[in-house]
C-alpha cells in the first residue's frame, strides 16, 4: 500500500551509504520520507509506483538544507521544489501478493508501490538488486534488502 505518512526504511552502512542525488520534484507531488522515489519521462521525482516508465532514484531522507518534516509537496512548477535523494542498501515492504523469494536473491525485484518491492516484472519498474531478505526474526521486521540503483 502506498505512503500516506514517513517510514522508517533501514540502510545498511556499506560503501555507497554517503551517495546522494538532488532531484527536482514534480508538481503537485508529494514524497514521504522513507519511500521510494522514482523519476517519471519528464525527468522529475515522482513516488514510487506500478508502472513500466519509472527510473528509481533511491530513498527519501532527511533533507540538509529544509526544515525536517514527514513529507514535501511541491506546490510550484516541476523543478521548483530540490530534494536529496539517498542511493544505497535499504528494506523495502515485500509484496503480499507477489512476494520476493529467497531464489531472487542477486535478481531485480520490481516496484510495487512507494515501499513495496515484488517479484514479477509485469508491468513494473526495476525497483534494484534482491540482496537479502528478512522474515519476522528480524530486529527491524520482515522486508528485502535492496540496492538502489539496480
Amino acid at each position: 500500500m502506498a505512503l500516506s505518512s514517513a517510514r522508517v526504511t533501514p540502510q545498511r552502512l556499506d560503501g555507497s551509504y554517503n551517495n546522494l542525488v538532488n532531484v527536482g520534484v514534480k508538481t503537485a507531488t508529494t514524497l514521504y520520507k522513507g519511500g521510494i522515489v522514482c523519476t517519471d519521462a519528464t525527468g522529475y521525482a515522482v513516488p514510487g509506483a506500478t508502472a513500466t516508465t519509472l527510473r528509481i532514484i533511491g530513498i527519501l531522507g532527511d533533507q540538509p538544507n529544509l526544515i525536517s518534516a514527514p513529507s514535501y509537496t511541491n506546490s510550484g512548477a516541476s523543478g521548483s521544489l530540490k530534494l536529496d535523494v539517498r542511493q544505497g542498501t535499504f528494506k523495502l515492504a515485500n509484496s503480499g501478493t507477489d512476494a520476493v523469494v529467497q531464489a531472487d536473491v542477486g535478481l531485480n525485484c520490481y516496484i510495487e508501490d512507494d515501499q513495496t518491492v515484488s517479484h514479477t516484472s509485469t508491468g513494473k519498474s526495476i525497483a534494484g538488486k534482491v540482496i537479502g531478505l528478512d522474515d519476522a526474526t528480524s530486529p527491524t521486521g520482515p522486508g528485502v534488502w535492496v540496492t538502489i540503483p539496480a
